[in-house]
């Protein structure tokens, strides 16, 4: 699945890939839809660093 399909099938929008994209903060709402559309859990797709 390339980008455009996500952003499409999780109804997600170009800015919030691009936030993905270069680590910065996203909601938890559209992690949620990402994970739902890759119908994986929240661990599958981020990790938590203590910095």
């Amino acid at each position: 699945m390339n980008k455009t399909e996500l952003k499409e099938q999780a109804g997600i929008t170009y800015n919030i890939l691009a936030r993905l994209g270069k680590c910065q903060p996203v909601n938890l709402e559209s992690l949620y839809k990402i994970c739902k559309c890759l119908d994986c859990n929240i661990g599958d797709i981020i990790e938590f660093e203590i910095e």
